[in-house]
């Protein structure tokens, strides 16, 4: 079945909620949130035939997190505890998380 970026995008909002509940299981973050515009700018990374279909349906999800998500989360899980943003697409600030004070998992 073809999926639109509308499709897309709801994949991608069940991603982050399944990596944020994931992150906070594992202890590696109190929280993280992220705005409507995420899922949605995390579908335009894929790619579209001309009838506004993926090409590779939803098999270019677990890249694009990977690239933009994972990453973001690998730079601030390496940074001083506190409140951070990653910003994965300037000026958008796209993710928020909160890390656990060290030890407090």
């Amino acid at each position: 079945m073809p999926l639109e970026k509308h499709d897309l995008t709801d994949v991608f909002t069940n991603l982050l909620s399944r990596r944020e509940r994931r992150e906070r299981l594992n202890g590696n973050l109190a929280r993280l949130t992220w705005t409507a515009a995420v899922p949605v700018w995390l579908a335009s990374k894929a790619e579209y035939d001309d009838s506004q279909y993926t090409v590779e349906g939803a098999k270019e999800t677990p890249t694009i997190m990977s690239r933009y998500v994972s990453r973001a989360l690998r730079l601030q899980q390496e940074s001083p505890p506190a409140q951070w943003c990653a910003a994965l697409y300037p000026p958008f600030t796209l993710l928020m998380s909160e890390t656990l004070p060290r030890g407090a998992a």
